[in-house]
């Protein structure tokens, strides 16, 4: 066993002596590295994104959302609210009632048909990721009103500017009995989010406000937000919540409402790692290449052994050990380059992107061991299988033809 490492190391040395690598050794190790490093930053970024859309959506809006079916108003908001934290328990973080309708919003010439949104004062407390570029967040009154950043360009309205709305109180139709309810408001904060979505199409009053503008009572409302402690108590709480609710409530969370989203992230999961593992793969095919020019470059010392007798078991197992050592420190080192880029991207964010694209500044970044150990095991694998190919041509080398010209 000792003579066979000493021969292992004999293989992967330079000619100069057994203190360094041969060249095409080190080609060999730099080719798996970059191909195993490119693999794993990849599935980062995705895991990033995965990470940063559910932390982000599930912050801007909930991650389940119950209502009413078609316009059905829901009673008891109190008592409502108390069951839903009583049957999610510790998984429950935040319950919040609201009101929307579409209204119309009119500012001087311009009108926009966007979703108005009833809310208690503390609704903001916990959006972290909403930030106000102008005025306060905070609903003092019933004449006050929150709107996007997008929207209030729109509108060519600023902070303390003035906006009329007309909604309709009952039904989805205007008729003699259902004239449009008329409510003057005084734009207090504008908000920015990121997301298209809440910055250009939903703005905010209180709901008293709500209550008076759409003829609900005090307690009703249109629905509640839902925050769990974690994404994956989603399917759980919402089996609670149906048996718990009846069947009056319809719900819908965070992978229905943005189901675009997370497909097109599961769309991007499925063909990179494919994609990327043909560059493992070739990579590994370097072991082919060099242990096939390695056993050319040593066949008069294959071919000395094979004369005094080793058998070719000793020279296949050398050189699949030799690939082993090539593959195992081509792996190794392209887990530390991922681990060192992925760390960077997450602290110091040096690759930046345009946020109104790709909702975010920087590109982003998570290190789930799921991605290195994946990558590792098959890194692995894929350099026993390819290493076989070369140990058994070396075996079959001929000692008289290794040392005719010698």
């Amino acid at each position: 066993m000792r003579f066979l490492f000493f021969f292992v190391r004999r293989l992967i040395a330079s000619q100069r002596g057994t203190s360094g690598i041969s060249l095409f050794s080190g080609i060999a190790i730099s080719g798996i590295a970059l191909g195993v490093a490119t693999l794993i930053v990849a599935l980062n970024i995705l895991a990033g994104y995965r990470s940063l859309f559910s932390e982000r959506l599930a912050n801007l809006d909930s991650h389940i959302q119950t209502v009413g079916y078609g316009i059905l108003r829901l009673p008891q908001m109190n008592a409502s609210m108390a069951k839903i934290r009583n049957v999610l328990d510790s998984t429950c973080t935040d319950v919040q009632p609201f009101i929307d309708r579409l209204v119309l919003l009119s500012s001087g010439n311009r009108k926009e048909g966007i979703t108005l949104k009833g809310v208690l004062p503390d609704y903001f407390k916990k959006k972290t990721l909403i930030t106000c570029t102008s005025g306060s967040l905070k609903l003092n009154d019933d004449s006050s009103i929150v709107i996007g950043k997008t929207l209030a360009q729109k509108l060519f309205v600023k902070q303390g500017g003035i906006i009329i709305a007309f909604a309709l109180k009952n039904t989805l139709s205007l008729t003699p009995e259902n004239l449009p309810a008329v409510q003057r408001y005084r734009v207090t904060g504008i908000f920015q989010s990121g997301l298209d979505k809440y910055d250009n199409a939903y703005c905010y009053v209180s709901k008293s406000s709500a209550d008076m503008l759409f003829d609900f009572l005090p307690d009703q409302v249109s629905g509640y937000e839902i925050k769990l402690t974690s994404i994956d108590s989603i399917p759980g709480a919402v089996a609670k919540l149906k048996d718990a609710l009846g069947p009056s409530y319809y719900y819908s969370t965070i992978y229905q409402m943005y189901a675009p989203v997370f497909t097109w992230i599961k769309l991007q999961e499925q063909p990179i790692p494919i994609i990327l593992g043909l560059i493992v793969l070739v990579a590994v095919f370097n072991i082919v290449s060099v242990s096939l020019m390695l056993a050319l470059e040593r066949a008069e010392h294959i071919g000395v052994l094979r004369t005094l007798g080793a058998k070719r078991s000793l020279i296949t197992r050398a050189f699949i050990l030799q690939g082993m050592y090539l593959g195992l420190a081509g792996i190794l080192s392209g887990n530390i380059i991922a681990w060192i880029i992925s760390y960077l991207q997450m602290e110091y964010q040096i690759v930046k992107l345009p946020a109104t694209v790709y909702f975010t500044s920087a590109a982003p970044m998570a290190m789930p061991a799921e991605s290195f150990v994946i990558v590792s095991v098959c890194g692995v694998l894929l350099t026993f299988i390819i290493a076989l190919i070369p140990s058994f041509a070396a075996s079959r080398l001929s000692p008289v033809e290794t040392l005719k010209f010698q």
